[in-house]
């Protein structure tokens, strides 16, 4: 008999972890599993699976109730919002019993815990898909942390962890030995077309050092402009400079900043910001070179396996799961974070020495293709949840 697993994701904003997601519900065999999948909205996550032939449910929330920052989650919240996720709540537990459903798969950590309360109340099992380091330099706030490990010790059969890092912080944090899993992500081969150089007339012989993200304050992509600074005063060179991204609406007066920040760099005719891209592997397919800049531990930085996977230098600051994607000098570079004096110094090294990235290129890509295949992926979660 074919399992019923239920996905749950807000589908508030599209980042990596719902990029994965949504990777795994297309892959997943379904001669094997009847996939659902729950959100509290019809977004970007909603719209792709329906294409996909998933059987869909919204139980709406305001954004403003599920959407929450890491610092502001916590105990508080949810007597502040108490109410609201207690109907959120019963409802989900409803659908749950009606369909069925045999194991609930939360993917974020505000549906982790909703869904375990709804797991508890359907007597089901609940796997969490967790893609977090959950600490204050992660800006979580200590009520957060304790809130997350308290339930990651009661309530999951499984935590499905994106990387080691994830899983020693959530181990050490609540003591629990058992059920810890990591599960590394993988990606697809992808089949669009790279249109960055078309798009703003840079030739084939020219060096293109690219971010690509959602643009924040802890993603830092004002380290990239500053480094880009840096190797424009050193070197003397056809070489260009992309940011891929845009940025949610609190993070807007920042984007300003960044903008600024280019022009008193004296990089106007060498910089552009692409904004948002539905495609932005379009974009990264011409990058020579990927600059990751977080700040905060970054649990598995999807767009870096990306990057490898499509034979793109990368360049990782040094945080959370970077160390386990990147061999440094193998298949990519990596540099302390926050440091965009030392960041400048290895984008002058890679711009005078091709032969490097050459060797990065074939070492990234044997890396993405032996840790980090799709169907790798896929195969490791169908025995999880078998």
């Amino acid at each position: 008999m074919k399992k019923r697993i239920l996905f749950i994701d807000q589908d508030y904003e599209y980042g990596g972890a719902q990029k994965v997601l949504l990777d795994l519900i297309a892959g997943i065999d379904k001669d094997r599993f009847t996939l659902y999948l729950l959100t509290c909205r019809r977004g970007v996550v909603y719209r792709a699976a329906q294409k996909m032939g998933v059987n869909l449910r919204v139980i709406s929330l305001p954004e403003r109730v599920l959407n929450v920052r890491r610092e502001d989650f916590g105990p508080g919240y949810l007597v502040g919002a108490g109410p609201r996720l207690a109907v959120f709540a019963a409802s989900l537990t409803g659908f749950i019993l009606k369909n069925r459903i045999d194991i609930l798969f939360s993917n974020t950590v505000e549906t982790h815990i909703l869904g375990s309360l709804s797991a508890f109340l359907s007597r089901r099992k609940i796997f969490w898909r967790f893609h977090d380091i959950v600490n204050v330099s992660a800006n979580f706030s200590p009520g957060a942390a304790r809130l997350i490990r308290l339930f990651a010790l009661v309530f999951p059969e499984k935590i499905l962890c994106v990387s080691e890092a994830v899983r020693k912080s959530l181990s050490s944090g609540t003591g629990r030995a058992s059920g810890l899993r990591v599960v590394y992500n993988g990606v697809r081969e992808s089949q669009v077309k790279p249109r960055l150089r078309k798009k703003y007339s840079i030739g084939s012989g020219k060096l293109v050092y690219g971010w690509a993200g959602r643009i924040s304050r802890v993603k830092a992509p004002h380290i990239f402009i500053r480094a880009a600074g840096i190797l424009n005063e050193r070197a003397d060179g056809d070489f260009f400079f992309a940011v891929a991204g845009d940025a949610p609406e609190e993070e807007k007066g920042y984007f300003s900043q960044l903008k600024e920040m280019a022009e008193t760099a004296g990089l106007r005719d060498r910089v552009f910001f692409t904004g948002y891209s539905d495609e932005p592997l379009s974009l990264i397919k011409d990058f020579d070179i990927l600059v990751h800049t977080s700040v905060i531990p970054d649990s598995l930085p999807t767009v870096i396996i990306e990057a490898l996977s499509c034979g793109v230098t990368v360049i990782a600051s040094d945080t959370g799961g970077v160390r386990e994607i990147i061999t440094q000098g193998e298949s990519g570079f990596i540099y302390p974070a926050g440091d965009a004096e030392t960041l400048g110094a290895l984008m002058e090294d890679l711009c005078r020495n091709p032969e490097k990235r050459k060797a990065a290129v074939r070492g990234g890509r044997r890396r993405a293709e032996e840790i980090f295949s799709y169907e790798k992926y896929i195969r490791n979660m169908e025995r999880e949840l078998s």
